[in-house]
């Protein structure tokens, strides 16, 4: 798997990543792994296929509901605080860091209209980092299949 400079958007299903400079990024299956310096962001989207109207809508809360539980899971490790879901209606997110407080996770979770993308974000714990993953919360709450990755 080669790296990418990532100066450009891209897609991954309906959903356009725009990293911002110093980003790169590779292919990891049906997942885009994103690098800079000592941040790592993972982005895995799931569509659902083969359902219209209200089986269409149910299938995809289903997988956004599955989505969520599997991040609320991960961050339940016992080397992590305790960590609260949150949303805006558009996107979901929690955030959380080890007990030793070095480093910050950060989970987002948007729905587009056919598929559900989730963002690990992974970094050193300090505020410019929680910054910055605040910022691609914003960013998804704002545009849901454009997020913008600083």
């Amino acid at each position: 798997m080669s790296a990418t400079e990532s100066s450009t958007s891209f897609k991954l299903m309906e959903f356009t990543l725009d990293p911002g400079v110093g980003w790169t990024h590779f292919k990891d299956g049906p997942r885009v792994v994103l690098h800079r310096n000592t941040t790592e962001v993972i982005a895995s989207a799931f569509r659902v296929e083969g359902s219209v109207g209200h089986e269409a809508a149910v299938a995809l809360s289903r997988a956004r509901e599955a989505a969520i539980a599997s991040a609320v899971s991960a961050a339940s490790h016992e080397d992590l605080e305790p960590a609260q879901p949150n949303s805006d209606g558009k996107a979901w997110w929690l955030s959380t860091v080890t007990r030793d407080g070095t480093t910050f996770f950060g989970q987002l979770l948007v729905e587009g209209r056919t598929s559900v993308l989730l963002l690990t974000y992974e970094s050193p714990n300090t505020a410019a980092h929680t910054g910055e993953f605040q910022t691609i919360v914003r960013s998804a709450a704002g545009r849901p299949t454009q997020i913008a990755i600083a």
